[in-house]
């Protein structure tokens, strides 16, 4: 990605927008990280 890209990504207001931001970070979150639900930073908040 490029800076340009990134910054208009972090200043988008537009719903129709903001579903590719969320679409795309989903996606590279499950590729490194999968679907696994970490309760650990949970639990920590609350103990």
């Amino acid at each position: 990605m490029e800076h340009g890209e990134i910054l208009g990504w972090l200043k988008e207001e537009n719903p129709a927008g903001l579903g590719e931001v969320f679409r795309r970070a989903d996606h590279i979150r499950r590729e490194r990280h999968g679907d696994a639900v970490h309760l650990r930073g949970l639990a920590g908040q609350y103990l």
